[in-house]
């Protein structure tokens, strides 16, 4: 118990006057002299301690809060027996103590207590931990033992009935910001590390190791007191720490980052949803400034979109975070020229073993996002698994979309949310069309097996009749491998034909040419079989399509590859003989000059033909057969080598752009009354222009135009949008 509040001045009253006054017996005055010894000594060096300790290393600071406790006890002792005699009680001594616990440790500095109290603690497990490793024969590892033996003595002082006897919550809250800080440097040195097994399982096995650091200091109470909150503590700054490198997890790294993402998810979860709107924002704004910018290519973003899709399903079942994130992504690739083709490409080139496991799960047929805004989720079919787990059925998170459908969102995988980049099913249809047309009528890149299993796990997304005019195409690949094998025991040559019916199948550009008489004859014969066996019906050849496997044998070495028919036939010519000019060529084959020389400088690459003599006037060159070279060895035993889009090509067709520029006064007076216009909106315009009967330029000649005035300065281009520059439009 608290001896008697002392009352300076009083004395014992020895007349017997005034009853009132307090009779102090001698007792009562040896306590409060005591007392007023604590509080006139001993309280203010306690004060100049913790504000001289404020600064201190810890090392210091742990020796100086040693010695400063043990010495207050020695002077509390020696003044107690100077009072009493040297026979002090030993129950006394320690009821000064405890008195002396109440005054030093008060209100008024508790708090500063505490902090260097938590400091002296997260010292502590350092030098635990450090001993622990230590080898017990080095004078280093006595050094840390005896500092680790003062400032276990310190907690026994403060909180022992027999010594200062704190209040527990002094302990318990600098060990509570102690292992809070130690818990923070366990997680952010394990998210540094490589990671060999959960980030969650690591850490729990580290965080467990705090046992045997409490029971040394005897505060194993206090730190099962704290099991839950510390949890809670780790769970968080994982959060915290994994949000700062999200991108790369989710973006660059993914799948292999999936077991980390399900430590994300599991601390999320656990933690009512901690961190989740800082995540959202963090992941965002590093979408915006590392993957949304001219500098990456349109495939790349494709990439980063299906990797954002997949993992933010895995981090969020609710799908909230990923359509927040890929509405951001879909919103800025809609605007390159590219992105439409681009897509297609991915989805059923690159990724297409990938997404047909995604498709055979059928997880919804494909609905425009716009038509299903405030439809009865009950009217959407789900995938079975999370109709079978209704139990588990939570609500939307607060950062979900008022009004948008909860099982839309969570239909959608990579598949959909690709798709959903076009703004409408029939622009994706139109567009795999196309590309199902090309790859049908190209052998070296013809697969009908896996066309036919991908439409068929196509068809499980799409409503009845979207893919009907597929389903035509891919049947008149089997119809052609039927007549093939009809007609076959009467070629002169092996011919593989591609017959096709005009009405479902895209428009296929032809370039017409004269073919060399030795194919002519044998797709002649192969007409003659196909009316034996189609009576009444007649094949039209589109000699400019498809490919030609040949030998060619040049100095001994022979090199097999496909081409496309024009530039079998350009090579064909030397072997009616053996020099032949510019001129000449495009004059037998019926060929644009420019094609022409297009075709002979990649046979001159590959180290087939080469110049026979040199001209300033490139029409007047004559070019022959190489001599066998280096080049030509490199193609033996390739396949498809030969790019039917030279870089010429690729580039700016001179003429073709120039014939734009009639129409340059009124495109520059559109487009500075418009918003920055798509290529594709220009393209529409020029087509309209073209004379009856022509197509009009194409999109790359559009597209060529338009980045010539970019080039000279008259317009801009910003995200695949072109707009008038403001001092081009004032002229």
């Amino acid at each position: 118990m608290l001896p008697k509040e002392n009352v300076e001045g009083t004395e014992v009253r020895s007349d017997g006057s005034d009853e009132d006054e307090p009779m102090l017996t001698e007792a009562d005055i040896k306590r409060i002299t005591c007392i007023n010894f604590i509080k006139r000594e001993l309280q203010p060096k306690f004060k100049r301690f913790l504000s001289q300790m404020e600064n201190q290393k810890r090392v210091e600071l742990a020796q100086m809060m040693f010695k400063t406790l043990f010495a207050f006890e020695s002077s509390i002792e020696n003044e107690t027996r100077s009072i009493y005699g040297e026979e002090v009680k030993e129950e006394l001594l320690h009821e000064f103590f405890r008195a002396a616990g109440q005054i030093l440790f008060s209100a008024e500095v508790i708090s500063e207590f505490i902090d260097l109290l938590s400091r002296v603690l997260k010292f502590s497990y350092v030098l635990f931990g450090s001993i622990q490793n230590s080898d017990k024969r080095h004078v280093s590892f006595r050094r840390k033992a005896l500092l680790l033996e003062r400032i276990s003595a310190c907690i026994h002082m403060i909180t022992e009935k027999d010594h200062y006897n704190v209040r527990p919550k002094v302990c318990m809250e600098a060990m509570r910001i102690a292992c809070k800080a130690i818990v923070a440097d366990l997680v952010r040195r394990a998210c540094e590390e490589p990671f060999e097994q959960s980030l969650l399982d690591t850490l729990t096995q580290r965080v467990s190791g705090l046992t045997k650091w409490a029971i040394r200091l005897c505060l194993k109470y206090e730190l099962q007191q704290l099991d839950n909150e510390l949890k809670a503590s780790m769970e968080k700054n994982v959060v915290d720490l994994i949000t700062k490198q999200i991108f790369n997890l989710v973006i660059v790294d993914y799948p292999e980052s999936g077991d980390l993402i399900d430590d994300l998810r599991c601390c999320m979860q656990n933690n009512g949803g901690y961190g989740r709107s800082k995540l959202t924002e963090t992941l965002a704004s590093e979408v915006e400034r590392r993957l949304l910018h001219v500098g990456v290519g349109t495939r790349d973003i494709l990439q980063g979109y299906a990797s954002a899709v997949d993992c933010l399903r895995r981090l969020d079942p609710t799908c909230v975070i990923m359509q927040h994130i890929c509405s951001i992504i879909r919103a800025y690739i809609k605007q390159r020229p590219d992105t439409v083709r681009s897509i297609i490409t991915y989805i059923t080139g690159e990724k297409r073993e990938e997404l047909s496991e995604q498709l055979a799960k059928k997880r919804a047929a494909i609905v425009d996002e716009e038509d299903m805004a405030g439809v009865n989720d009950e009217l959407i079919g789900g995938d079975d698994e999370s109709e079978q787990n209704w139990r588990d059925w939570q609500p939307d998170p607060p950062d979900a979309i008022p009004g948008q459908s909860r099982r839309f969102r969570q239909n959608a995988d990579v598949f959909n949310m690709l798709v959903s980049v076009y703004g409408s099913k029939e622009l994706f249809v139109k567009e795999y069309r196309q590309l199902l047309a090309e790859r049908l009528t190209k052998s070296w890149n013809r697969d009908p097996l896996f066309e036919l299993r991908y439409l068929e796990l196509l068809k499980l997304r799409f409503s009845e009749g979207e893919l009907q005019q597929c389903e035509v195409m891919l049947k008149d690949m089997r119809d052609s491998d039927r007549i093939d094998r009809h007609v076959c025991n009467s070629l002169p040559f092996p011919i593989s034909a591609r017959i096709i019916s005009a009405f479902f199948w895209p428009k296929i550009e032809n370039e017409k040419f004269n073919l060399p008489d030795e194919m002519m004859y044998g797709l002649s014969v192969y007409g003659k079989g196909f009316e034996t066996h189609k009576a009444s019906r007649k094949l039209d050849w589109m000699t400019g399509v498809g490919c030609v496997e040949m030998d060619i044998e040049l100095d001994g070495i022979i090199v097999s590859l496909a081409v496309a028919p024009a530039y079998a036939a350009v090579l064909t010519l030397f072997t009616k003989k053996e020099t032949w000019t510019l001129n000449e060529m495009a004059s037998v084959l019926e060929m644009d000059k420019r094609n022409v020389k297009k075709r002979l400088e990649w046979w001159q690459n590959s180290g087939i033909v080469a110049i026979a003599t040199k001209s300033s006037d490139s029409e007047s060159e004559t070019w022959c057969l190489a001599s066998a070279n280096s080049k030509m060895d490199r193609l033996r035993g390739e396949y498809d080598v030969e790019d039917e889009s030279s870089d010429e090509e690729r580039g700016e067709d001179t003429a073709a752009v120039d014939a734009l520029e009639q129409y340059w006064t009124y495109t520059r007076s559109y487009m500075a009354n418009q918003e920055p216009l798509k290529p594709e909106r220009l393209h529409t315009i020029f087509r309209m222009f073209a004379s009856p009967g022509q197509q009009g330029p194409s999109l790359e000649t559009v597209i060529a135009f338009l980045q010539r005035k970019v080039k000279q300065n008259l317009l801009t281009c910003s995200n695949g949008l072109y707009k008038v520059v403001k001092e081009a439009s004032a002229h």
